[in-house]
C-alpha cells in the first residue's frame, strides 16, 4: 500500500472543524435534546449532566451512522480510551485513563444489560474476545464510565466500565433492514422486527446480522487474505409487564464469527544496543565474570573493572549487542508473510469464536423503592491457530524455524445480582445489593517452537552445514521435522473464579445545593487454577556429524526435543494420553473498595463534584503460558494491585449570544501500589512468564470536553481532550534477561539470599558474597536490578484529542434531511512497554460521512481514514524463540528479540443504509 502524503496543516485545519460530542450524542432537534440525555450509570435513570461522574454516552443513532462495529471503534469518540491488540486477536487490552492491563485481568468492566461478561484469557495476556465481539444492531446506548467504579459495577471496574444497554420492543410494530457495502469486499446485512404480542403486556424484538470482509492485506507467502473474516449473530428480546409494578426483560443472543489470521507482521530492529559492561550472561542468564566461585577467586576481573565482561557462550566475538525497534513506525514499505501450518501446508485457520448469552432482568416497583434481579449466563468457545513469529521466507517457509500459536478455550459464566433502590420522601436515599459471579475456563495449549539446526555442537557453535536444514539439497526442513513430531502434546489449563460481594450507595441531600454520597463494595473472591508446570515442547532437528563428511539429519532423531519428556504423566481426563505434569493452587482475596463523593450545585446549569475512591484488583496465580522449566504454584503467585483516585470535576451548560455550550472537565490523580505487570524470568536456562508487582506508579490527568451549537441552524461542533502524566514512581525489577539490561543501558548486579538482595558494586563484593554463601553460592542467584522509576507507563499517550462536526439541513420539497459529518482523532507518541525502549508514533485519523435521512430511510456515503494514514497503532514485542533456538541451541536466548505490529486499515469508502417499516 502506498501512503498518501497529506500536509500537516490540512489535517489540523480539518480537525479544528470536526466535532462529534465527546460526552453525548446530538440529534437534529438540537439543544433541547442535548439536555435530555438519560443514562443508567448509577443503576437508575439520571440526566447525564446531573451525574458526578465522567461519562461518555453513545446512542444507537451514532453507533449506526458512525459504523461502530466493536470496542476498538469507541476510541474514536473518547480521548481517554485506547484499544490495543498484541499476541493475536484474543490478546485485547483496553486502556482507560492511562491504566493498561498487563497480566490479563481487564481494568475495565464490560457489561451487557447490567450483566458482567468481563473475562480473562488463559495462556495469553489481554482481556479476551468476549469483550470484543461485533455489536448487534439492537444496542440502544453505550455508556463509558471513567474512574474507579467498583462499588456499583463490580469485580472488574478498576479503571471504569463500558456498559451496553440493548433495545426493547416498542408499543407499535416496527421492522427494519440495513446494509453496508465497502471496499475490500466488506458486506453487512442487518434486520430487526419488533412490536407487541399482547398489547401493554408482552412485546418481542428479533434481530440478526451477517457480515463478511476479505481483509485489507494479503499473506505474500500464499496470496491469501489476512485480517478478514465472516460471521452471523441473532438475538431475541422479550419484555413482559403483567401490571404497572412488575417488569421482566429476557434476552437470548448467539454469535458465530470466524476471523482470518491477523494482519500482523514482523519488523526488524533499527537501533543497535550494546550489552552492558557490568553484567554478562551465560546461556541467557545474568552471571558475574568468568571464574567467580565459592572459593572467592575472581579471575579476569580487574579491581577497577567492577563486574567484568566475559565470553558469552563462545559468541561474544560476533555479538556484543542486538538490534531492537526504536519505533513501530508506519506500514509504508512493510508486507505480511506468514508461515504455513506444517500439518496442512496451507495458511493457519485463524480464530473462531462462538458466544451464547442469556440474561433476565426483573423489576418490582414498590411504593418506597424498586427491587431488581439480574441473572446472566454466558457460554463461549474460541479456537486460535496462527503463525506466531509472523514471518516466512517463501512457501514452503525456508526459514530454519517456526513458532505456532494454537489453543482452544471454553468459558462459562453465571451471575446473579439482587438490588434495592429507595424512593423515599426525605433527603436520604440508598442503593443496596448482593452479587454472585462465577466463571469456569478450560483451555488446551498446542503452541510449539520448531527449529532445525544446521550446526554440529561437537565441533562448536560455528560448525555449520549449509543446506542441511533449510529443505535444500535433499535434506529436511523444520516443517518435516514438525510433522514427524506430530501430534504436538496438548497442555491443559483450567481456572475457576467464584465471587461474592455486597455493595451499597448512601446519598444525603444536605440542602438544595449540596449532596454527600458514600458507596462501598465488600469483595470475597476465590480463584483456582490447574495448569502445566512447563510448556509442551520445543522441537529441534539436529545436524550431527557422525564421521568425517557423514551428516546425520534424520527428523526422527529422538534427541530432537527440548521438553522434559521424563516428567510426563497420564492426563486425569484421558488415562492413555501423556501430558505434562499438572500443578494447581488457590488464591483468596477479601477487600473493600469505598468511594466518597461531594456535590455542589449552585444553579441548574452547574455541577461541581469531588471524589476519593479506592480500587483494587485481587492477587492471584499466573495463568500465562508455561515456560520450558518446571515451577511450583508459589513461583507463580502475585500480590493485589491497589489504587487511590482523587478527582475534581465540573459539568456546565451555557446559553449565550454565541450559541449553546456544554463544557465539562475533570482533574484527577491516581496513586498506584503494587501495579501488576508481566515479565520474563529465566529458570534453568529457560524463559518463564511471570506476573510481577511494581512498587508504585502515579498518573496525573486532565479531561475536557466541549459541545457547541453556534447560531448557525443545524450545526453542532464538539471536541474532547485528555492529558496524562503517567509514570512509575517506584519499581526495581530484578531480571536475568541480558536483553532488558541492555535496553536500559546497563544495570546494578545483585545477589539474592534468603535475607534479600545484596548489591554488588565491585569484584570484591562478589568475592565477599561467595565467601559468605559458601556451598550455597550459585550463579543462578545473580540478577540485574533495573530501576524503572521515572519511566512512563506503557501504552499511555500524553495527549489525546477527538473532535467532530455535524451539519444537518432539510432537503427542499422532500421529507428528507441531508447531512454532512465527520470525526477526527489524535494520539501522541506512547511507549510499547515499561522499559520505554520502543514507541508507537503519534497519529491522526479522520472519518467523513454524507447522506440523507428521513423517518423511514437512512442512506449515507462514508470515507474512513480519509488521509490514508498508515501509522502503526498497536503491536507488541517478545522473544524470537525459533531464531534463538537456531542460533544458540536453547530457548533462553541471547539478544534475540523481535517486534510484531498489526497493520492499520487503509482509506476505505463504503455505503451504509437502512429502511424502516
Amino acid at each position: 500500500m502506498i501512503k498518501r502524503k497529506t500536509a500537516w496543516q490540512s489535517r489540523v485545519a480539518l480537525a479544528a472543524l470536526l466535532a462529534l460530542p465527546a460526552s453525548a450524542t446530538l440529534t437534529t432537534d438540537g439543544w433541547a435534546q442535548l439536555d435530555e440525555i438519560v443514562v443508567t450509570t448509577r443503576k437508575r435513570e439520571e440526566n447525564l449532566q446531573d451525574l458526578p461522574i465522567a461519562v461518555t454516552a453513545l446512542s444507537n443513532a451514532q453507533i449506526e451512522r458512525s459504523g461502530i462495529a466493536d470496542l476498538g471503534d469507541i476510541t474514536k469518540f473518547s480521548p481517554s480510551v485506547i484499544f490495543d491488540q498484541s499476541f493475536g486477536p484474543s490478546d485485547t487490552r483496553i486502556t482507560l485513563r492511562g491504566l493498561s492491563n498487563r497480566r490479563g485481568r481487564s481494568n475495565v468492566a464490560f457489561l451487557v444489560d447490567g450483566v458482567d461478561v468481563t473475562t480473562e484469557n488463559l495462556i495469553s495476556a489481554g482481556s479476551g474476545l468476549l469483550a470484543n465481539q461485533r455489536l448487534l444492531n439492537d444496542v440502544e446506548r453505550v455508556e463509558l464510565v471513567k474512574g474507579p467504579q467498583s462499588a456499583l459495577y463490580g469485580r472488574s471496574a478498576f479503571a471504569g466500565a463500558i456498559s451496553y444497554i440493548t433495545k426493547e420492543p416498542g408499543d407499535e410494530f416496527e421492522a427494519e433492514v440495513g446494509f453496508e457495502i465497502a471496499e475490500f469486499n466488506q458486506q453487512q446485512i442487518t434486520g430487526a422486527v419488533s412490536g407487541p404480542v399482547v398489547d401493554g403486556v408482552l412485546g418481542l424484538r428479533l434481530n440478526g446480522l451477517y457480515w463478511n470482509e476479505d481483509g485489507t492485506y494479503d499473506n505474500n507467502a500464499s496470496g491469501d487474505n489476512v485480517g478478514g473474516g465472516d460471521g452471523f449473530a441473532f438475538a431475541g428480546t422479550a419484555v413482559y409487564t403483567p401490571n404497572d409494578s412488575l417488569k421482566f426483560k429476557a434476552r437470548v443472543a448467539y454469535s458465530d464469527d470466524s476471523y482470518d489470521p491477523p494482519a500482523t507482521t514482523h519488523i526488524d530492529g533499527d537501533k543497535f544496543i550494546r550489552f552492558p559492561q557490568n553484567a554478562v550472561t551465560l546461556n541467557g542468564v545474568i552471571t558475574p565474570g568468568v571464574g567467580v566461585s565459592a572459593a572467592g577467586t575472581a579471575a579476569g576481573i580487574g579491581e577497577n573493572d567492577g563486574i567484568g565482561l566475559s565470553s558469552l557462550v563462545g559468541i561474544a566475538e560476533t555479538r556484543d549487542g542486538f538490534a531492537i525497534a526504536s519505533t513501530f513506525g508506519s506500514a509504508d514499505g512493510r508486507s505480511i508473510s506468514h508461515s504455513e501450518d506444517p500439518t496442512t501446508g496451507e495458511d493457519y485457520k485463524g480464530t473462531d469464536l462462538k458466544v451464547f448469552r442469556v440474561s433476565l432482568l426483573a423489576e418490582w416497583d414498590l411504593e418506597f423503592g424498586t427491587l431488581s434481579s439480574i441473572t446472566g449466563w454466558t457460554d463461549a468457545e474460541s479456537n486460535d491457530e496462527f503463525d506466531q513469529d509472523y514471518q516466512a521466507l517463501g512457501r514452503p517457509d525456508a526459514l530454519l524455524g517456526g513458532q505456532q500459536a494454537k489453543f482452544a478455550t471454553n468459558t462459562r459464566q453465571f451471575s446473579q445480582e439482587l438490588r434495592f433502590q429507595s424512593d423515599w420522601d426525605f433527603p436520604i436515599q440508598t442503593t443496596l445489593g448482593a452479587y454472585y459471579w462465577e466463571e469456569s475456563r478450560d483451555a488446551l495449549d498446542q503452541n510449539f517452537i520448531t527449529a532445525c539446526l544446521d550446526r554440529d555442537f561437537t565441533g562448536g557453535p560455528d560448525a555449520r552445514y549449509p543446506g542441511v536444514c533449510d529443505g535444500t539439497g535433499g535434506s529436511v526442513s523444520w516443517q518435516e521435522f514438525s510433522r514427524a513430531k506430530a501430534p504436538i502434546p496438548e497442555t491443559p489449563f483450567a481456572a475457576d473464579t467464584t465471587h461474592w460481594s455486597f455493595y451499597g450507595l448512601l446519598e444525603w441531600e444536605i440542602n438544595d445545593q449540596f449532596k454527600l454520597s458514600f458507596e462501598d463494595r465488600y469483595v470475597d473472591e476465590d480463584f483456582f487454577v490447574r495448569r502445566a508446570n512447563f510448556s509442551a515442547c520445543t522441537n529441534l532437528g539436529f545436524a550431527v556429524e557422525t564421521s568425517p563428511g557423514n551428516v546425520f539429519t534424520s527428523p526422527l532423531n529422538p534427541n530432537g526435543a527440548l521438553c522434559p519428556v521424563a516428567d510426563l504423566s497420564l492426563s486425569p481426563d484421558d488415562p492413555n494420553s501423556p501430558r505434562p505434569i499438572q500443578i494447581e493452587g488457590e488464591s483468596d482475596s477479601k477487600f473493600h473498595v469505598p468511594k466518597v463523593t461531594f456535590e455542589w450545585t449552585p444553579n441548574d446549569d452547574v455541577l461541581v463534584y469531588a471524589s476519593i475512591a479506592k480500587a483494587q484488583k485481587p492477587g492471584g496465580i499466573n495463568v500465562l503460558a508455561a515456560g520450558g522449566s518446571p515451577v511450583t504454584i508459589d513461583d507463580l503467585r502475585f500480590d493485589p494491585e491497589k489504587m487511590i483516585t482523587y478527582e475534581i470535576g465540573a459539568k456546565t451548560t451555557w446559553d449565550t449570544s454565541a450559541g449553546f455550550w456544554r463544557l465539562n472537565g475533570a482533574v484527577f490523580f491516581q496513586d498506584y501500589t503494587d501495579k501488576q505487570t508481566s515479565s520474563q524470568v529465566i529458570v534453568n536456562e529457560q524463559l518463564q512468564p511471570r506476573v510481577l508487582n511494581a512498587s508504585g506508579a502515579e498518573i496525573w490527568g486532565i479531561e475536557f470536553d466541549a459541545t457547541w451549537q453556534p447560531p448557525i441552524e443545524g450545526l453542532t461542533l464538539s471536541a474532547g481532550y485528555t492529558w496524562l502524566d503517567a509514570e512509575y514512581s517506584e519499581f526495581v525489577d530484578e531480571t536475568r534477561s541480558l536483553i532488558r539490561a541492555a535496553g536500559q543501558g546497563g544495570c546494578s548486579l545483585v545477589y539474592r539470599t534468603e535475607a534479600g538482595s545484596v548489591p554488588l558494586d565491585t569484584a570484591q563484593d562478589v568475592i565477599n558474597i561467595a565467601n559468605a554463601e559458601g556451598a550455597a553460592y550459585t550463579d543462578d542467584n545473580f540478577f540485574c536490578a533495573l530501576d524503572i522509576a521515572g519511566n512512563k507507563l506503557e501504552r499511555t499517550p500524553e495527549h489525546s484529542f477527538v473532535a467532530s462536526f455535524n451539519y444537518t439541513r432539510p432537503l427542499p420539497n422532500t421529507d428528507f434531511d441531508w447531512f454532512i459529518e465527520g470525526n477526527s482523532q489524535y494520539q501522541s507518541e506512547r511507549f510499547v512497554d515499561f522499559d520505554n525502549v520502543t514507541t508507537l508514533e503519534d497519529y491522526w485519523n479522520t472519518d467523513l460521512r454524507v447522506g440523507v435521512q428521513s423517518d423511514r430511510i437512512d442512506l449515507l456515503l462514508y470515507v474512513e481514514n480519509v488521509f490514508d494514514d498508515d501509522t502503526i497503532k498497536t503491536g507488541g514485542q517478545g522473544p524470537e524463540f525459533a531464531k534463538q533456538v537456531q542460533e544458540l541451541g536453547f530457548t533462553a536466548g541471547l539478544g534475540v528479540t523481535h517486534s510484531f505490529v498489526n497493520m492499520p486499515d487503509p482509506r476505505t469508502v463504503g455505503i451504509r443504509g437502512k429502511l424502516r417499516f
